[in-house]
């Protein structure tokens, strides 16, 4: 049953309990169930244990349909049922199942245990205790608290449960308890803020699925005590960099690392036995792998899409590789397949475009369907290769260049009868020689005693002897027959060799000397004691494993026998570091792996450190003297491998003395910071949240301005900081101005001065108006007015310095006041626009110090006076009004301006010439007027004279002097009282005769 069955179980049946007791009354007994309110919040309880005299009775909290609970739960140390006294020790399976608004809980120290699935689906979960006491989180604890983001392991916990914190996205632990031996399928599934890197020595299983998904793992150690990696245990952990296998791994499950695109490098050591299918799925970033010895199997999608695949080793136990083993391995270069596999899965190397011709081993018999690289193959005259590429990818395959060595009868002598016929049949070796190719000849040096046909097939035509030579190319077998002849059967035989060493892979022929040496029965069967180590065919000793084996030589009566020693030499040797890195103080046991694994060399390491003030190294074990960098150097016979140790002293505790500082501007600090070791190799980083502020640089902290700011050191895995305010130096400002008047409209600056005057604190200056609806100041201490009044304008620097200046706006009084006659009886007024004026107001008066009257209040700058009297003197005065809410403000006046209105100046003036001597002069009529004034003069030198003054609108003037110039201007007046009132002078007009 899964976990949400078992989880569904567990609540039916403690529903169906509820609804049997839910009328009966509450009794203290073992298994009676009671509910208790603690701080408002009512949970139900069963009894454990009664009370005695000496202790109190014990509880579990359970589930309960009516237990509405939501924010901070708190569960009480012990409860009150009927007087009685309870401890509460065990919060009981599906407890608080899908209490989803629960946001923290707060355990007591009594508790002992948790059941499965207490917190299942509490999805606000943010915060939760472990007592102490509690030594197992069970099945299903803390299933989707995906808001559940940390929690303290007590030291006691042994064991983690299946589902245990599944998809628990939130939740980030760095360290899991020491003494923890078991963590259980899918416990972490989906915890994608989980960020461990070594797991407890303790640990003797790890479930299937464990850490699948959790998306912050960068590195993982696994400790010695484990055995196996099980399926999808890493899956998905798309971050995951690198991993420490120990000795001792025999398997590693399907899908254990499928997805962990970041997965760099990983040692296998040669422990394992089995490598699952999809393990390695997907993990685009693997650039090189070994295959372990003892592994015979490329499983299925194995390597399926690692796509920076640049090389790999099989090694000779492979037998198999599986479906699409290798597909899109697009970076894989070179790959040699051992001699001893048999099959190829489908699509085994499709769309490894950069991959070198593979060599196809004889021994394979199965290839699978799908693509090979467009490189191609390469495969040995008729094996099974050959004839599968020829008949599927003519294209895509080669014949190997395998030279034939010999070419031979497996008798070298034959007797045959007369008449009888042997089969004669050349052997090769090699085998699958490329040379092995068209027809053989056949011929007889005595075909009068023995014929040979095209097919190799001899027949013995009368007593005697004859040679019989197959010939191919270049090669040529010889096969003596004797016809009729008798059988001299060998006295003795002996080998060319009694002894014989080589090496794995290589092979070499045995010769029989015959006693006497005409002996014609030179039938010789050949056997190996041990095949495994030595296999003997025709003669010719094939080197299979390493060991001993005898050859032996039989004739019928006869035998002889070689002794046959098969080494394998060490070719190669490696370790299951690349490079290491060491805390002072530390140790790891480096592994040295050789190939070939079963080699016959002496394996006997010799280790030795380039500086053995950094590391030591005994037997293979590192230990980390001092901080530094060293090379780790180990001989194996003439193999040499280096191993590249850096030891770095860690930080232990990273602590600051003072949590909080205060500064003035311009004021340095010493860096209040305590750390253990002082002469960590860690990177001490100190930073400022506002460098604008504060900043920090080699031990000294530097006030920069008033603020508030954070110092933030970080070490290692440890982080401190401290909190700094900054206190301004400026002790005072100044204004260029206090007091200033403005008309509406204008603007005006005012200029700050600091105290002191070399203040280094930010000089920023905040401006303020008491009352914007007067005045408003920019960023740059500009005033622009808005209104009519009286505002202060404040300055703020240096936090709360301030100063001051009061501004009093006003309307500005019209300018260009103008009074100017319009008509005999009107007078124009004129002035000019007030910024921010609503309208103006004009006066009159008689007399300049008269009692001015308002005439009108317009909006206009301009106002024509009717109704005056012609040639009376009128005094004018102007001012503005604003209206500002229900009230006017007004400006001052103008000052005073006084004409008196006189009759307009005549117009459409004309002069002409009416006849010799004679002009007509014309004017317009003038708006009452009573008459006109004619002027005259010959020259702009001397005065005008009147020279007629008439109530007509021309004159004509006779009697003019030719070749001489007259000028002439008319005034209109109007007679008032006894007196005229002129209008002003047209303009002059000449003429000439």
């Amino acid at each position: 049953m899964n976990i949400k069955g078992k989880h569904l179980l567990v609540l039916f049946i403690t529903t169906i309990l509820l609804l049997l007791m839910k009328d009966s009354p509450t009794y203290a007994y073992v298994g009676g169930i009671f509910t208790y309110t603690n701080e408002g919040q009512t949970m139900t309880y069963k009894i454990l244990s009664e009370p005695t005299v000496t202790e109190n009775g014990t509880v579990k909290l359970i589930y309960s349909e009516e237990m509405n609970l939501s924010g901070e739960i708190i569960i009480p140390t012990t409860v009150t049922n009927q007087r009685m006294i309870y401890n509460v020790v065990e919060i009981g399976a599906g407890s608080f199942s899908d209490a989803k608004d629960i946001t923290k809980i707060s355990l007591p120290d009594t508790i002992r245990a948790i059941g499965e699935g207490a917190f299942f689906n509490c999805s606000n979960l943010t915060s939760i205790n472990i007592p102490k006491g509690i030594t197992r989180i069970e099945r299903g604890t803390f299933f989707g608290c995906s808001k559940l983001s940390g929690l303290n392991f007590p030291d006691g916990i042994t064991y983690i449960g299946d589902d245990a914190f599944y998809n628990s996205s939130s939740l980030n632990i760095t360290k899991l308890p020491e003494d923890l031996t078991h963590i259980g399928k899918d416990a972490f599934y989906n915890c994608k803020k989980l960020t461990l890197s070594n797991l407890p020595n303790k640990i003797e299983s790890i479930g299937a699925g464990a850490f699948e998904g959790c998306i912050s793992l960068t590195s993982i150690t696994i400790p010695d005590s484990m055995s196996s990696i099980e399926d999808n245990l890493f899956r998905n952990c798309s971050s995951l960099t690198s991993v420490y296998l120990p000795e001792g791994i025999t398997s590693i499950g399907k899908y254990a690392f499928t997805n962990c695109i970041s997965l760099k490098s990983i040692y296998l050591p040669d422990s394992i036995t089995q490598i699952g299918a999809f393990a390695f799925y997907h993990c685009e970033s693997l650039t090189s792998i070994k295959i372990p010895y003892a592994v015979s199997e490329i499983e299925d999608f194995t390597f399926f899409k690692c796509k920076s695949l640049a090389s790999i080793r099989l090694q000779s136990k492979v037998i198999e590789i599986g479906n699409y083993a290798f597909y899109e391995c697009e970076n894989l270069i070179s790959i040699t397949l051992p001699e001893g596999l048999t099959s190829i899965g489908d699509w085994a190397f499709y769309g490894c475009e950069v991959l070198r011709p593979i060599t196809i081993p004889a021994s394979v018999m199965s290839i699978g369907k799908g693509e090979f690289p467009y490189s191609g193959v390469l495969v040995y005259k008729n094996s099974y290769a050959e004839s599968f590429f020829r008949a599927n990818h003519p294209k895509y395959y080669q014949i190997i260049n395998l030279p034939l060595e010999e070419m031979f009868f497996e008798e070298a002598v034959k007797n045959i009868e007369i008449n009888e016929t042997y089969q004669l049949k050349p052997l090769f070796y090699p085998e699958i020689s490329s040379d092995i190719m068209g027809t053989i000849q056949w011929t007889s040096s005595n075909p009068s005693v023995a014929i040979v046909d095209e097919n190799g097939s001899v027949k013995g035509l009368q007593t005697g002897e004859a040679e019989i030579t197959a010939v191919m190319g270049k090669f040529s077998a010889n096969c003596r027959m004797i016809v009729g002849g008798a059988i001299i059967q060998p006295v003795s035989i002996e080998l060319s060799q009694n002894q014989i060493i080589l090496n794995k892979g290589e092979a070499q022929k045995l010769s029989v000397n015959f006693t006497p040496v005409n002996t014609t029965n030179r039938t010789i069967t050949w056997k190996s004691s041990n095949p495994s180590v030595a296999k003997v065919e025709h003669g010719r000793i094939y080197a299979i494993n390493q060991g001993t084996a005898v050859i032996t030589a039989e004739t019928a009566s006869l035998s002889v026998n070689c002794t046959v020693t098969v080494l394998n030499p060490l070719k190669e040797i490696s370790s299951n570091y690349d490079k290491l890195t060491l805390n002072q103080g530390d140790s790891k046991r480096v592994v040295i792996s050789f190939y070939p694994v079963d080699t016959s060399d002496n394996k006997t390491t010799l280790w030795k450190s380039e500086d053995e003030a950094v590391a030591t190294v005994v037997e293979g074990v590192v230990t980390a003297v001092k901080a530094g960098s060293t090379v780790i150097t180990v001989n194996v016979g003439e193999l040499t491998h280096h191993i590249p140790v850096t030891v770095v002293n860690p930080l232990k505790s990273l602590t600051v003395t003072k949590d909080k500082m205060s500064f003035i501007v311009g004021e340095t600090q010493d860096l209040p910071l305590v750390i253990q070791p002082v002469d960590t190799t860690d990177e001490i980083k100190v930073t400022s949240s506002d460098e604008s502020i504060v900043t920090y640089s080699k031990g000294i902290i530097t006030a920069r301005k008033r603020g508030n700011a954070t110092i933030t050191i970080k070490g290692g895995s440890f982080t401190a900081s401290i909190k700094v305010n900054v206190e301004t130096d400026i002790t005072g400002i100044t204004l260029n101005k206090q007091n200033l008047k403005l008309d509406l409209g204008k603007k005006s600056s005012l200029t700050v001065g600091f105290l002191p005057a070399k203040a280094l604190d930010d000089r920023k200056v905040t401006w303020t108006s008491s009352d914007k609806t007067v005045v408003t100041v920019d960023p740059d201490g500009t005033i622009i007015t808005k209104g009519v009044g009286t505002a202060t304008v404040t300055a703020t620097a240096g936090g709360d310095k301030t100063a001051s200046c009061v501004v009093e706006v006003k309307l500005a009084v019209p300018t260009s006041l103008k009074t100017v006659s319009s008509d005999h009886d009107k007078i124009k007024v004129t002035w000019g626009t007030v910024n921010g004026a609503s309208g103006y107001q004009i006066y009159r008066a008689e007399t300049e110090t008269g009692s001015y009257k308002m005439l009108k209040e317009t909006t206009a700058t301009t106002y024509t006076n009717n109704g005056l009297t012609t040639g009376k003197e009128y005094y004018y005065k102007v001012r503005a009004f604003r209206n500002q809410g229900s009230k006017k403000v007004y400006s001052s006046y103008t000052s005073v301006m006084s004409t008196a209105p006189i009759p307009t100046t005549p117009t459409n003036v004309k002069l002409v010439k009416k006849a010799t001597g004679t002009i007509q002069f014309t004017w317009d009529k003038v708006n009452g007027a009573n008459g006109y004034e004619v002027y005259r003069t010959s020259s702009l030198d001397n005065p005008y004279k009147l020279t007629k003054t008439t109530t007509s609108l021309h004159f004509i003037n006779s009697g003019l002097s030719s070749k001489k110039t007259y000028y002439y201007k008319v005034r209109a007046y109007k007679i008032v009282g006894n007196k005229k009132v002129y209008s002003k002078f047209s303009a002059v007009y000449s003429i000439k005769f």
